[in-house]
């Protein structure tokens, strides 16, 4: 009887650690990441205001600030 309860309880105790320490690993490099003031999902007043004024969604907004890069780019070369 012991037996059969030894493998199962080993395995769960062995699985128990390894995920125990995942947590702390996930945990300590969590923890190293410096906070930031604003989550890059808010954006600033101005480009609020121009995505109500000419109805644009986030994916255009995107499109339209990397052509502007890309055009700036070619400029300057």
């Amino acid at each position: 009887m012991v037996q059969k309860i030894k493998y199962p309880a080993v395995f769960l105790l062995m699985y128990l650690l390894c995920a125990l320490i995942d947590f702390g690993t996930t945990y300590y490099r969590q923890a190293k990441i410096p906070a930031t003031e604003y989550s890059s999902a808010e954006l600033s007043e101005a480009m609020q205001k121009l995505m109500q004024q000419h109805h644009l969604t986030g994916a255009d907004l995107s499109q339209a600030i990397s052509d502007l890069q890309q055009q700036k780019k070619r400029y300057l070369e």
